[in-house]
């Protein structure tokens, strides 16, 4: 929201609080110390809205904590995340929290006003959340308390107050099974998909796309995110993405792939070459190498339904050991055909295999290929190399 005033952080000492500014107006800020925060004053113009800003942020000297789910970071003051844990019902929970009264004094400046009122209206909000979400549960008598408050308004995107009670509206809506997803790392997305609109849509849609690349949790990507650039409708969220994202899925390898053949785990020579007609993904890896074994657990389901579409999936181990590259499979997950080449390989001169994994793209004539750049919806963009 374009405010006509700013909202000035003051650090002295690791205190941090807030001063609301605006124009030339004069404002002199008076505490101990030693006790920043019981002794704070403000003397001057604005100083009223001045104290009132800094009761409504006293929370702000309290010890922090936050919760994390499925990509999302609520943060909450260790106060509240206790009372709710020592709660024996949402109503008894809520009877400690404190709601601020609806400031209407007209001799407070109009802007502040609104501000203030949607500052304090979505902490309460967010502070009656952080009871079902500390107790991971819903409460029976927390059904639809949200139905008093309009939950979007997209002018406040910039606040913090605004988005930490998005956040802690989804996680809500979660606990509800509002998603019909077990595995919150999909299940808020889903619901957010829902349940949000407009640029708060975008604004949370990408905040989770970021946050499990962030996490190096690839899987949501490459199922989401071409839906999401496809629909969104704010440029800025979706190039804030592909930013972070960056050409990781794409290869600048152009002409025909090397051919090369190799035995699979029952020992029958299997050949590039025999693959013509397909689109062949390479994977090569190491059982030394971590983010290797981790990226097959973390793709197994949608490693399955490229096979589904008709990608040949070939995965290649360079172990200097066979029994080592065996014994990994029994452990693996390692959907589709499963080649053994040992550490000397001369593939290691055909392919760039300085650093692992390594993934190549074929195509159905035997040329490597790409990702069409900045696209990240794997499903679909296999499915258009298949059918073409």
């Amino acid at each position: 929201m374009l405010w006509h005033f700013s909202i000035l952080k003051i650090t002295y000492q690791n205190q941090t609080f807030e001063t609301y500014i605006k124009g030339l107006n004069k404002l002199n800020c008076v505490f101990d110390g030693e006790n920043l925060q019981e002794t704070l004053t403000f003397k001057g113009q604005l100083s009223q809205e001045n104290q009132i800003l800094q009761k409504s942020n006293s929370h702000s000297f309290s010890e922090k904590t936050t919760f994390n789910k499925g990509f999302i970071f609520i943060k909450s003051t260790k106060k509240n995340a206790q009372s709710a844990a020592a709660s024996a019902s949402f109503l008894e929970y809520k009877k400690n929290i404190f709601k601020p009264k609806k400031i209407t004094d007209k001799n407070l400046n109009s802007d502040f006003v609104k501000y203030i009122n949607h500052k304090n209206t979505y902490e309460y909000w967010t502070n009656l959340n952080i009871y079902s979400i500390k107790k991971n549960a819903i409460d029976a008598n927390q059904n639809d308390f949200l139905k008093d408050l309009s939950i979007e308004n997209d002018q406040l995107l910039e606040e913090t107050f605004y988005t930490n009670f998005i956040q802690s509206y989804i996680y809500y809506l979660y606990l509800k099974g509002k998603g019909g997803e077990t595995k919150a790392k999909f299940a808020m997305y889903k619901i957010a998909s829902k349940h949000l609109h407009d640029e708060t849509k975008d604004w949370f849609l990408a905040k989770i796309l970021i946050n499990a690349h962030k996490e190096q949790f690839p899987d949501l990507a490459t199922q989401k995110l071409y839906q999401f650039k496809r629909s969104s409708l704010y440029p800025n969220y979706t190039k804030a993405v592909e930013q972070f994202y960056g050409d990781a899925l794409t290869f600048d390898s152009k002409g025909s792939a090397p051919l090369f053949t190799l035995k699979d785990d029952n020992n029958k020579q299997v050949s590039l070459v025999d693959f013509k007609g397909k689109v062949v993904y390479i994977s090569f890896w190491a059982s030394w190498c971590g983010p290797c074994l981790a990226n097959f657990t973390k793709s197994e389901g949608i490693r399955n339904q490229m096979m589904d579409k008709g990608v040949i999936l070939v995965n290649i181990c360079l172990d200097s050991n066979e029994s080592t590259w065996r014994r990994t499979m029994l452990r693996i997950p390692m959907p589709g055909i499963n080649l053994y080449a040992s550490a000397d390989t001369p593939l290691k001169l055909q392919y760039d295999l300085s650093r692992l994994p390594a993934y190549y793209i074929v195509d159905k004539n035997g040329n490597f290929t790409y990702l069409p750049d900045g696209q990240r919806d794997i499903l679909y963009e296999f499915e258009q190399l298949v059918k073409e």
